[in-house]
């Protein structure tokens, strides 16, 4: 009887140990996947296209989220010069929302005030 219980704590201590390892493993496939997200490929910089990091870069300007913002560029601070499909990028954003901090930012990591967009207007013919 003893070694039935022996047993059956062992192969519960297997499975518990099975478990931990496909929930690490699960968490490390989310963390790669979340940094694929946030990087910008040599092709995207300069394309005018929308995308989910368009789309994204734009939510987080709009809503003022400067760390959220900071810590992508950090990770990958090509993301500062993305363009979405009208040619606006994310000093566009910011200049229309007037956030100052974000438009530095956003200029130091080389987006151009003197760029324009599909009708022809830069980021500043946009502040408020």
């Amino acid at each position: 009887m003893q070694r039935q219980l022996d047993e059956a704590e062992k192969k519960l201590q297997q499975q518990e140990a099975e478990r931990k390892l496909r929930e690490a493993r699960d968490k490390e496939a989310e963390i790669q996947q979340e940094e694929e997200e946030y990087q910008v490929e040599e092709d995207e910089v300069g394309v005018w296209k929308d995308t989910s990091k368009t789309t994204q870069m734009w939510h987080l300007v709009n809503s003022g989220d400067h760390s959220k913002i900071e810590e992508w560029l950090e990770r990958d601070p090509k993301i500062a010069l993305i363009r979405s499909k009208d040619g606006r990028g994310p000093l566009f954003w910011a200049y229309e929302t007037n956030d100052q901090h974000l438009i530095k930012l956003f200029e130091s990591l080389g987006a151009s005030a003197n760029e324009k967009d599909a009708n022809g207007l830069t980021p500043k013919d946009l502040q408020p």
